[in-house]
């Protein structure tokens, strides 16, 4: 069960207090842990193995025999699908993208050395422009209401990726790698942070207004269910185990992911591929950009405009 619903027969989202009680108490539970045992994990070949050995189990356990990936071609989603062809899950990767997207040329690359069953699509910006809009009025008053601070361009740009990936598919069951960035540093607001993992659990918290409201309006629209196993429960646990310097490296963040999934058998040049948001790798970020010079207005006002 997913930790943002509130139980198997009630898959609501659960209220943000609830949320955050459910992120405190698996932060409480490895303070405790580390106090009863007395040690830290400091070995960084402890923390890979802790952290491979629950991406297996988190994946394995979500699976299902009619399977999708929301598939951008960066280490997350290339570590859901890497390891779903090693379980041997059947399942087909989705990505979309505008003309020259980074996601689209990386996520045909990575499908044909891996032989993933890929199904893509190339937006113009007209069919981008419908997808934007229908985007923004969906999900702007849902996160609003939630959040004064909620940035709309990320948004509308995340959930129009989302949103375009379903329109390809019959499946209605979906990985996604969300929480990979919260729980191994992804943004650089961790590589800024005095304390990295202080950073990783606020994000945890923060995640619910910025990023679950969005995705759980969505699959209500759309009729899917979203699984994210990187927000299981043990993986979590063991990712906040791992000492911040092992998780920003030399400016390259999520360092102890990307080791794990190289662990794990994943190729290196997949591991280690530097990749922007989804807004921005797949274009869509571009698009509102454009469609709102169109109306000589910022990106902001021309998506507040739409709903």
């Amino acid at each position: 069960m997913e930790l943002f619903v509130n139980n198997e027969t009630d898959k609501n989202l659960v209220s943000f207090e609830e949320w955050k009680q459910r992120m405190e108490s698996i932060k409480s539970s490895i303070k405790s842990s580390e106090l009863a045992e007395n040690k830290v994990v400091e070995n960084e070949d402890d923390c890979i193995f802790n952290v491979s050995e629950s991406l297996v189990d988190a994946v394995s356990s979500r699976a299902r025999s009619r399977l999708g990936i929301f598939f951008s071609g960066g280490v997350d989603s290339t570590t859901l699908a890497f390891l779903c062809k090693q379980i041997g899950i059947k399942f087909s990767c989705y990505s979309v993208g505008l003309s020259d997207s980074q996601d689209l040329e990386w996520s045909k690359r990575i499908s044909r050395y891996y032989d993933f069953d890929l199904i893509y699509k190339e937006y113009t910006l007209d069919e981008a422009e419908d997808i934007i809009k229908r985007s923004a009025s969906l999900l702007l008053p849902k996160v609003n209401a939630v959040s004064e601070n909620n940035n709309p361009a990320v948004t509308v740009g995340v959930g129009s990726v989302i949103m375009a990936a379903r329109e390809l598919s019959e499946n209605n069951y979906f990985f996604s790698g969300l929480g990979s960035e919260e729980i191994f540093a992804g943004y650089e607001r961790h590589a800024l942070a005095k304390d990295i993992n202080s950073e990783c659990w606020n994000g945890l918290v923060n995640m619910w207004s910025r990023d679950l409201v969005r995705d759980f309006t969505l699959c209500k629209e759309l009729k899917m269910d979203v699984v994210t196993p990187y927000l299981d429960k043990d993986l979590i646990t063991d990712a906040m185990k791992v000492p911040g310097h092992f998780k920003i490296v030399s400016e390259v963040k999520k360092m102890i992911l990307r080791k794990a999934a190289i662990n794990l058998g994943l190729d290196e040049e997949f591991a280690m591929r530097p990749k922007r948001a989804a807004q921005y790798g797949s274009g869509f970020d571009k698009a509102i950009e454009k469609l709102a010079s169109r109306k000589g207005l910022n990106k902001g006002d021309y998506l507040r405009g739409l709903v």
